[in-house]
């Protein structure tokens, strides 16, 4: 049973215990998960930020912040 997890390396260490937290409250944000889940429905095509706001219902300066806060994390 040793084979059974690829999570066998241990306990997270204190810089990945910061990191994913940081990752995992970024996304916590509902506009920001509807925003990475358009991106990454549209493949490998590209999507503009007025796209996205008409798509998710949002205002585009409110993508802009969000896509903002997103390369910031």
């Amino acid at each position: 049973m040793k084979d059974c997890c690829a999570l066998n390396k241990g306990p997270l260490t204190d810089e990945e215990i910061t990191h994913y937290s940081r990752l995992f409250s970024c996304v916590a944000e509902p506009a920001r998960l509807r925003i990475l889940s358009e991106i990454a429905g549209c493949g490998c095509d590209p999507v503009t930020v007025n796209e996205l706001a008409e798509r998710i219902g949002l205002s585009q300066p409110t993508i802009s912040h969000h896509l903002k806060k997103l390369t910031e994390c």
